[in-house]
């Protein structure tokens, strides 16, 4: 939660719950941080992280000036927590717009959006729309693996699941080729990649002795 003018704790509260469960989020934690516990946030958030190393912990905020806090320095403040909090998650939800830190350009135009608002019309600087990860090939396009296991695309890698483990599809590659054409990101992904997402493949084919 942040102390935003205009906007009370309990109507960023609901807005937050409506988003976990737009983007049908398992509930991985039901903490909710209040405006003077960030530095606890981000002491927990480091604390998460998968056999990898990867912190797989998703951030849900109302709306991005909820990590600004009010008086001299505002946009420094809002830029700073905005870069420790992606440094210690897989991604930050903005429940207001759906909008995600791996959706890429539209992200860092409201990330831009936010920050010049808060600032009175300045734009950002150079190092800071850099640091933000406009000019970041691994911002903008984060790995294929890391996406499609992150609690986000639960639901879709469900459905894509049943599709590569379909008993009727004769080979792998049929069941890349005619993965669904809202997923065709995935059909240049090789074999071992989507064993890494879906894992193996069942078929009722049966070696010869």
């Amino acid at each position: 939660m942040g102390a935003v003018p205009r906007y009370p704790r309990d109507k960023q509260l609901k807005v937050c719950v409506n988003g976990i469960e737009r983007f049908e989020a398992p509930p991985l934690d039901d903490a909710v941080y209040e405006p003077t516990e960030f530095d606890q946030l981000i002491s927990d958030l480091g604390m998460h992280t998968d056999s990898n190393g990867i912190h797989m912990e998703i951030v849900v905020i109302a709306r991005l000036d909820a990590l600004a806090d009010r008086g001299r320095g505002i946009g420094e403040r809002f830029f700073m927590r905005l870069m420790r909090l992606r440094d210690v998650s897989y991604c930050i939800v903005e429940a207001d717009t759906g909008l995600t830190s791996i959706d890429g350009e539209p992200w860092y135009d409201r990330v831009q959006e936010m920050a010049s608002k808060l600032m009175r019309g300045r734009p950002l600087s150079k190092e800071r729309a850099t640091k933000l990860g406009r000019v970041s090939q691994n911002d903008r396009e984060p790995g294929l693996v890391d996406e499609w296991l992150s609690p986000i695309r639960t639901a879709d890698r469900e459905r894509v699941g049943q599709h590569w483990r379909d008993p009727s599809i004769k080979s792998a590659k049929e069941a890349i080729a005619t993965v669904p054409e809202e997923f065709a990101e995935l059909r240049t992904a090789s074999r071992s990649t989507w064993e890494r997402i879906f894992g193996g493949r069942t078929t009722r084919a049966k070696r010869k002795p």
